[in-house]
């Protein structure tokens, strides 16, 4: 990894899990635990760098390293981009609830596809927050007045706006977009919707 950064030279590696889970994660954590003692390393003696991360499928490999990275690589310029299915994914690989949890914190800015699965889209609606929006009230009410013999009609209509409130994002929302389509989240609560687009179309 030392090489690899002070070569400004991109590297890609291809763990090939579908064919070995076992290989895939054994190598997967040491070629984590090498990029976290180098973090390290520049964090305590080398100063800032500005180095990309990206782990696809993370919850193969997840774990202390992963961890030490995601909460304190920023401190050696380490930018982090994580990709997972599903919140359960982290959970089930972790094996806790806190842990799952701890990962999620430290990821600041978050970018969401359709999700199939709904406490994932309720995670990043939560992340959202909420807002107040109105919602139309009208209220009816009629009758007759008995000293006319019930000729007489009377009726009064109220319409109004009532407050409510209601996630800027809606959890339903993301398990329902169709292809390519996202939902970006920074850390500094900007949200925007966008859709990808594909070479050619």
């Amino acid at each position: 990894v030392r090489k690899i950064v002070e070569n400004k030279a991109v590297c890609y590696f291809a763990q090939d899990s579908l064919s070995n889970s076992t290989v895939s994660k054994a190598v997967a954590s040491m070629l984590v635990a090498d990029t976290s003692s180098y973090a390290g390393r520049i964090y305590s003696h080398d100063g800032w760098r500005d180095i990309w991360l990206q782990i696809d499928e993370v919850a193969e490999a997840l774990n202390e390293e992963v961890l030490q990275i995601l909460n304190k690589g920023r401190g050696a310029g380490f930018k982090a981009l994580c990709a997972f299915q599903s919140i359960s994914d982290i959970e089930s690989k972790l094996g806790n609830a806190s842990k799952m949890w701890q990962v999620l914190a430290n990821m600041n800015n978050q970018i969401v596809l359709r999700q199939e699965y709904l406490k994932t889209a309720e995670w990043f609606a939560e992340k959202c927050g909420k807002t107040t929006i109105h919602v139309p009230d009208m209220k009816m009410q009629s009758g007759t007045d008995s000293s006319s013999f019930g000729l007489e009609f009377r009726g009064t209509v109220t319409r109004g706006l009532q407050p409510k409130d209601a996630f800027l994002v809606a959890p339903e929302i993301p398990t329902r977009m169709p292809n390519l389509q996202f939902f970006l989240r920074t850390g500094g609560g900007d949200i925007r919707q966008g859709r990808l687009r594909l070479p050619g179309r």
